[in-house]
């Protein structure tokens, strides 16, 4: 049976256990979390964030302005009246927006969207998504679509009023192709086989719809730029971080587009890209997605790191399991380090803002930071789907989507079985398993 927590008429703060939990805000203006287990989160009045966690969960945001986030695992999210942002993450999720203008964000998996009344924005992210426009609500709806969104469908489409975005792609790298059915057009990308766009306009009477006028639904950042999808998290290190390059040691801000640094299997590689992101303490303070990570000097073992760290929670250090039919090498998210392994601080108050650095290359690599092995940004589908402006900026700069991690990346529950792993080193010498790149660790 799963466990039943009730909040009161005011403003509460709900955490769910390791099982299957039903939890029910009432009224005030709740935070509820999930954690691990197939959950059911109730909102119900006021503006509430619900966040479901692992397993596959049901969120309900109920009346109110809510926000809403699946996590990882097949979720259902409903918003019910009010302005809501959905944002479903990782797995084949369910979402709902309801009434009113709402933000719907799919993430990686096979997703279906429906908007359903009013104004509504409709990003799949990676996978093959069904998105359901709002027929005749009245409203007009904007359907994200870009190189990386899969096959998509969107099923109640307007071309009087719906509009598609396609980010940086430029217009004339747009190709609209009739069907057989005068009311089903396909949008595709020259150059990008894997990826298009069935445009079913079925439920409207005029079946005159000329190329003309579908291309007058398509936009891009010429025309406006996309709000982002606020959890979408940065993975990267901060100011002050110091990098090993074949001249020596060098910090991350000083690291320019062409430099060279020192990969762990693959020798010197160039940075394509050096992204910077300055985060202000006061949106730290408002939303705990954005905080980072401290990392004492010395708290990884063998006085590693060589100096205090800050890095994003979803950045992920190298480490070492050595058991008998151990995983090997592994990638653990710094915020797991945390959590699970208690090796680092989730930093609950930043008194100042803080300055992430990125960097991108060719494909995903180990650098060494700070003395410890760590990875640059991975740009696979569930990276750009969470993150459009990350998308934009790979899609502008001719980096491609990235088939595979260097390493595998070691899930949450694993750790809970076993956290004797070295941190932030690689095999020892004579090691001869655990070394293949791949994605999530089985």
């Amino acid at each position: 049976m799963p466990n039943r927590i009730h909040g009161t008429w005011r403003d509460d703060s709900l955490s769910g256990t390791d099982d299957d939990d039903i939890i029910d805000g009432r009224s005030g203006e709740d935070r509820l979390e999930g954690g691990d287990g197939d959950d059911t989160l109730h909102g119900d009045s006021a503006d509430d964030t619900l966040s479901g966690g692992d397993g596959n969960d049901r969120l309900d945001g109920g009346s109110q302005d809510d926000d809403l986030i699946g996590g990882d695992g097949d979720d259902t999210l409903e918003g019910s009246s009010g302005s809501d942002l959905l944002s479903g993450g990782d797995g084949n999720d369910s979402l709902d927006g309801g009434s009113q203008d709402d933000s719907l964000y799919g993430g990686a998996g096979d997703d279906t969207l429906f908007g359903d009344h009013d104004s509504d924005l409709m990003d799949g992210g990676a996978g093959n998504d069904l998105i359901l426009a709002g027929e005749y609500d009245g409203g007009s709806d904007t359907i994200v679509f870009g190189p990386e969104s899969g096959h998509d469908t969107v099923d109640g489409f307007s071309p009087v009023r719906d509009e598609i975005h396609i980010g940086g792609v430029p217009l004339e790298d747009v190709l609209l192709t009739p069907t057989g059915d005068p009311q089903i057009w396909v949008l595709t990308l020259d150059g990008v086989p894997d990826a298009s766009l069935t445009l079913d306009f079925t439920y409207y009477w005029d079946t005159g719809v000329s190329l003309s006028e579908l291309q007058g639904q398509v936009v891009n950042d010429d025309d406006y730029t996309l709000p982002e999808d606020p959890y979408a998290t940065p993975v990267c290190l901060t100011s002050g971080a110091v990098v090993d390059t074949p001249g020596g040691p060098r910090p991350v801000e000083a690291l320019r587009a062409g430099d060279l640094v020192a990969t762990y299997d693959a020798g010197p590689q160039p940075v394509r890209v050096v992204l910077r992101n300055r985060i202000p303490a006061a949106a730290m303070a408002a939303d705990p997605a954005l905080r980072p990570v401290r990392i004492a000097a010395g708290a990884f073992g063998g006085g590693l790191p060589a100096r205090d760290m800050l890095v994003s929670l979803q950045h992920a250090f190298l480490a070492w399991d050595g058991r008998p039919n151990g995983k090997g090498e592994v990638l653990i998210r710094a915020r797991h380090i945390a959590e699970e392994m208690g090796r680092a601080e989730l930093v609950a108050r930043p008194a100042r803002a803080v300055t992430y650095w990125h960097l991108l290359m060719d494909r995903h690599h180990l650098i060494r930071a700070d003395g410890v092995w760590t990875e640059t940004v991975f740009t696979g589908p569930e990276a750009l789907a969470a993150d459009p402006v990350l998308r934009r900026i790979v899609e502008g700069h001719g980096v491609g989507r990235m088939a595979a991690r260097v390493r595998k990346l070691l899930l949450r529950k694993h750790l809970r079985r076993y956290r004797g792993l070295a941190l932030g080193v690689g095999a020892p010498a004579g090691a001869t398993f655990g070394l293949a790149r791949g994605g999530v660790a089985a």
